[in-house]
């Protein structure tokens, strides 16, 4: 039993970390079919340079409206130097840039 739950206690930040439903543009999203929204959530800290976080994205012939950034969902993209977010983003979590060494401008 112990180690069960070593184990799972192991493996559970890596798939938490990798958690996502689609992948548009290079960026990771969760998607809330619900509220047709979209979610940038935490994916491998490997973008670069200038990026522009579309106002919607299409996923499954279905448009979502991009409404937040997640927890540490940048975190780590140290050669990313701007980022320009649509008037659609509401909300933004905790380190969601985390150690971007490079971030010289958030433009909205």
């Amino acid at each position: 039993m112990k180690k069960q739950l070593l184990f799972l206690f192991m493996t559970l930040p890596t798939m938490m970390a990798s958690a996502y439903d689609v992948i548009v543009g290079g960026i990771y999203y969760n998607l809330d079919t619900d509220n047709m929204t979209a979610e940038i959530t935490k994916g491998e800290g490997k973008q670069t340079g200038d990026i522009a976080i579309p106002e919607t994205i299409s996923a499954g012939g279905t448009n979502y409206t991009v409404s937040s950034i997640g927890e540490e969902a940048f975190e780590l993209c140290k050669n990313l130097t701007s980022i320009t977010l649509p008037g659609t983003i509401t909300s933004i979590g905790k380190y969601a840039f985390y150690q971007c060494l490079s971030l010289k401008e958030i433009n909205k």
